[in-house]
């Protein structure tokens, strides 16, 4: 049997978009980070200039990276993010963490967006 890491959603409908069949395929459930994990991958990044911030919005906002990188300076007031999602179309309104606070402050505000190199 091979081992592959799939949605399980791909597999429930007969074929997976790879051709596979369900049985065919073991499929692999992945376990969310620990709080541990999430610090370490924060520490690491932020010692790039270019990566940190997008780790650090996508942790602190549970922003999916295309929502992230076209996140605009125009969504950002009074301690809160509002926020339209590219994929779902819904409004959110994300509150500004401690954490999340210092990276605007860091980035230079040269344009539309917060996340620009």
């Amino acid at each position: 049997m091979k081992s592959v890491s799939v949605p399980v959603c791909i597999t429930l409908f007969g074929r997976s978009s790879s051709g596979l069949k369900r049985s065919d395929v073991n499929i692999v459930h992945h376990q969310p980070f620990s709080k541990g994990q999430i610090e370490a991958i924060r520490r690491h990044a932020e010692k790039n200039d270019w990566i940190g911030p997008v780790v650090v919005v996508g942790i602190e906002t549970g922003l999916r990276l295309g929502d992230a990188v076209t996140l605009k300076w125009s969504s950002v007031d009074l301690g809160f993010i509002d926020h339209k999602c590219r994929k779902t179309k819904h409004y959110s309104l994300i509150p500004i963490s401690p954490k999340l606070r210092g990276v605007p402050l860091k980035l230079k505000r040269s344009g539309a967006y917060v996340l620009q190199h």
